[in-house]
């Protein structure tokens, strides 16, 4: 596989997103997976989070193959969960283009997280995305609490760093 090059989301790559999260939203469909919709996410969620600097994207051959999120902003839920380290980065909207699943590119965008936030790391997984749930289990994610949101129960997890754990 290519090499892939993480940088900082811009205005400017909005369509390309939007794009791929678009085929991602067909693709997971597709499969029975329908974690995403026309309600969450939406354009507007990507164009915040490039204004506050959160949003990265992953480049192979000058295309945007992956994106996701990485701040502190969390859900109410967030705080109901007796989490294990206070020192922490939340992902938020991990997508990996249809055309590059299925052969490690998911892998190598958590690994990269992993590698670059040095930190603990929580997020929330739909529990009825297997390849989500085998993807962070894989890395020693672990399950920490559960949340009843719009689209059925989402498991909130959480990746102790390996100088914390």
């Amino acid at each position: 596989m290519n090499n892939i090059c993480f940088r900082k989301g811009n205005k400017d790559d909005i369509s390309e997103i939007m794009a791929l999260v678009e085929s991602a939203i067909l693709y997971m469909n597709l499969q029975g997976i329908e974690q995403w919709d026309d309600l969450y996410p939406v354009q507007e969620d990507f164009e915040i989070d490039i204004q506050k600097g959160q949003l990265y994207v992953g480049e192979m051959d000058s295309n945007i193959v992956c994106i996701y999120t990485l701040n502190r902003e969390m859900d109410e839920a967030y705080q109901q969960v007796d989490w294990h380290d206070d020192d922490f980065w939340i992902v938020h909207r991990l997508c990996v283009h249809p055309q590059y699943q299925h052969n490690g590119l998911g892998k190598r965008v958590v690994k990269h997280i992993l590698e670059s936030t040095n930190t603990s790391i929580r997020l929330d997984v739909y529990s009825m995305n297997p390849i989500a749930l085998h993807l962070y289990k894989n890395f020693g994610f672990t399950v920490q609490g559960e949340v009843n949101w719009r689209k059925g129960l989402f498991y909130l997890m959480e990746y102790l760093c390996d100088s914390r754990a």
